[in-house]
């Protein structure tokens, strides 16, 4: 007996698993477990099938509006920080997938943020937020940005990264955008996290397997004079095991020959695929 789809403006509105994770450029699994979590609606077939309605899908990628807030689309930076301030971090994951529809790339997702961290920064130091809202708003794009990696396709024998923030600087907001960057290259991550002293993320390269060692530092950073130190330490060792060095973010980073300054994600995404 044939079912008929009320939802118009397509023959074939409920997809399959599969087929709602191609729509979405995620995996089977995560479409799985979003089902599972009721961040996209999905309904059961006689046979205890998930189902996905098109309609439903669309709407997940354009950005969620349960909350009143605008989409993706119409957020300036003011208007993202009310909503990371405001939001839970599965609404954020929504709206991050729309803008990666609009822009093309998880790359042009990271560059449309990257203002984005500076005006929370900014915010702060002039009162604007308070330092719980401050700490509310980055723990809630962390975590959306974490999912949005995991939900990824990988590969079986993935390049691997090691990521860090210089030592002394605390913020890695910009560091987790990075990581998006390389998940949807499919490398693995091999978190250090922040504030990493210079001498453990030398003996990190020296004794593990990986093709690229990526360190941020912000502009907010305090001891912006060991900068120069950090990078000249980490360019030595990288050059003795072969290792690209990628030096990122708004520090005052010196210009070194043999290592990659990147001052925009769309530029470290073309690094990545040159490296294959």
């Amino acid at each position: 007996m044939a079912t008929h789809d009320t939802d118009r403006g397509a023959p074939s509105a409920l997809l399959s698993t599969s087929e709602a994770a191609r729509m979405l450029g995620v995996t089977p699994s995560t479409m799985k477990r979003w089902a599972d979590e009721g961040i996209v609606v999905c309904e059961r077939t006689a046979g205890g099938h998930r189902r996905f309605r098109r309609s439903a899908l669309e709407g997940f990628r354009r950005g969620p509006t349960e909350l009143g807030v605008p989409d993706a689309s119409t957020l300036d930076d003011d208007g993202w920080i009310a909503a990371l301030i405001e939001a839970s971090h599965h609404s954020v994951v929504g709206r991050l997938f729309a803008l990666r529809g609009e822009t093309g790339s998880w790359s042009g997702v990271a560059d449309e943020l990257g203002p984005v961290l500076t005006a929370l920064g900014e915010a702060w130091a002039k009162g604007a937020i308070s330092i719980a809202e401050e700490h509310q708003a980055s723990e809630c794009l962390a975590r959306a940005l974490v999912q949005v990696g995991l939900s990824l396709p990988t590969s079986s024998r993935p390049k691997r990264a090691l990521l860090a923030t210089a030592e002394g600087e605390r913020h890695e907001l910009g560091l987790r955008l990075a990581e998006l960057c390389l998940r949807s290259r499919q490398w693995r991550s091999v978190w250090v996290g922040s504030n990493t002293p210079t001498d453990v993320l030398a003996s990190h390269v020296e004794s593990s397997d990986i093709e690229l060692v990526v360190v941020t530092a912000s502009a907010w950073m305090e001891n912006v004079s060991s900068l120069g130190r950090i990078a000249k330490r980490l360019r030595r060792v990288c050059d003795d095991r072969d290792v690209t060095l990628v030096l990122g973010g708004g520090g005052q980073w010196p210009e070194l020959e043999g290592v990659a300054r990147i001052s925009c994600y769309q530029e470290f995404d073309t690094l990545l695929a040159a490296l294959g």
